[in-house]
């Protein structure tokens, strides 16, 4: 239940019994069950080419991020006898 009046906050107001009604109705919403696949049902097919692309090269880039820490003490140890 909504409470009738914000004194809590400092600031008082009341509420008619029917608009706290149309609160409550507005603040429910069903669960829906939704698939990731279904997400992009409305996309267009160079959406989805866009959305591939993208894919990849985050994968790449997410694959390619521990690298720097490997590969920079290898040749530092080159250069520095």
């Amino acid at each position: 239940m909504l409470p009738l009046s914000g004194a809590e906050k400092g600031v008082p107001i009341s509420l008619k019994q029917d608009e706290v009604a149309n609160l409550q109705q507005q603040l429910l919403f069903a669960d829906v069950n939704v698939s990731f696949l279904s997400l992009f049902r409305y996309a267009t097919k160079s959406e989805l080419v866009i959305i591939a692309i993208s894919t990849v090269f985050a994968l790449a880039a997410g694959a390619i991020a521990p690298l720097p820490p490997v590969s920079i003490p290898v040749l530092t140890l080159d250069i520095v006898p």
